[in-house]
């Protein structure tokens, strides 16, 4: 099993140890044979990188001056290596100068031990960056095991948007992290009357995550045919300044669609607006001023209504959509690239223009921010 580029740890640690000295090498060997270790020896940074690769120890020993090279690039390309960038490296070496230890930590080592060296000291060095790498690599999976179960918690508080067919609502969700910071939510405020919240709280992890669910909470418990979008809003404004953590905050956007008097009613929390697509793919934004939660004792909620035309869709989202960290996309250009594609779909059904939609501007690969886009029939 593996976590990151670490695997557990064998039972028996394997020690690399690259110098071209054979006897050097094999004293180290012997003194960490008698010590219960594992090590297997190379004398040159071809070979050194070569058996790295081949057997990913669980700490290697580098001598800096090499027949081929140094420790230094040796160490930089191990380090550059996805399955070998944690592993502990440890100069031994007979420079002294400080210039050298300073760009070996520099580069990545993690100690220096000195030649001629005592067997005592040697044993002592390895065994003790063995274990803060096994230590980081406990930390590292419990805090994994963790945010998998919080990410269980977390999908089971989503909604599932086939569960409420009257809705006429698709969404695509997809979380950064194990535990994401956006929320979205439908509700059935009245048959024929539906609620749709989007939102998205500041952060990753373990506190957005308990965040998401207290939102989506205060939510179901405030949305109601007695109130509007922005009474709404303002009801989970009080309530989550008293859970929130300091510096955080939550943007969302609130649409009412009331399918029997086809009249549609929405309320914005500093997020960005909705978008409405006639069946002829002419879009217009649903924009509405308003605070964002969490951060004010009393907000101001700028409400905005429309009328329902058959045939239109209602497009609601989060920034991930629209910006794109590994590509340096930013959110106007997103918004665009959003508009034309919702546009172009106009005239398919919502299913399949949700996946269209998400095909075309959501890029494959790692997901930067949370990503949130939910498509609602008129």
């Amino acid at each position: 099993m593996e976590f990151g580029n670490l695997a557990v740890p064998r039972e028996q640690p394997l020690i690399l140890i690259v110098d071209d000295s054979p006897v050097v090498a094999s004293t180290m060997a012997h003194i960490l044979s008698v010590n219960g270790f594992i090590s297997r020896i190379a004398g040159t940074v071809a070979e050194g990188y070569t058996m790295a690769v081949e057997l990913l120890p669980d700490l290697l020993l580098l001598d800096v001056i090499l027949p081929d090279g140094d420790g230094f690039s040796l160490c930089e390309r191990i380090i550059a290596t996805t399955t070998l960038s944690e592993r502990p490296i440890i100069f031994v070496t007979s420079l002294e100068d400080v210039k050298s230890r300073i760009r070996g930590l520099s580069i990545g080592a993690v100690d220096f031990v000195q030649k001629p060296f005592s067997a005592e000291e040697l044993v002592a060095r390895v065994k003790i960056h063995l274990k803060l790498a096994r230590q980081a690599l406990q930390l590292a999976a419990l805090q994994s095991e963790r945010l998998r179960s919080l990410s269980d918690a977390h999908k089971s508080f989503l909604t599932n948007a086939e569960a409420l067919p009257a809705a006429k609502c698709s969404v695509f969700f997809e979380a950064a992290e194990e535990a994401g910071g956006d929320q979205y939510d439908i509700v059935e405020l009245s048959p024929g009357i539906h609620g749709y919240l989007v939102a998205d709280i500041s952060g990753h992890g373990i506190e957005s995550a308990f965040q998401a669910s207290v939102l989506k909470a205060l939510f179901r418990e405030n949305a109601s045919v007695l109130n509007t979008a922005g009474e709404t809003m303002y009801s989970m404004n009080r309530a989550l300044r008293r859970n929130l953590n300091d510096g955080q905050h939550v943007t969302a956007f609130y649409l009412i669609l009331n399918r029997l008097s086809d009249t549609g009613s929405f309320a914005c929390a500093g997020h960005f607006p909705a978008l409405a697509v006639s069946k002829g793919g002419e879009s217009r934004s649903l924009r509405a001023e308003g605070d964002i939660l969490g951060a004010f004792e009393a907000p101001h909620f700028q409400m905005g209504s429309f009328h329902l035309e058959e045939g239109d869709r209602y497009w609601l989202y989060t920034d991930g959509v629209l910006e794109d960290f590994h590509s340096g996309q930013s959110w106007s250009a997103g918004l665009g690239r959003l508009e034309r594609a919702v546009s172009a779909s106009s005239a398919t059904a919502r299913d399949e223009a949700l996946a269209a939609v998400r095909s075309s501007i959501l890029p494959a690969g790692p997901v930067g921010d949370d990503r949130l886009l939910m498509a609602i029939d008129s």
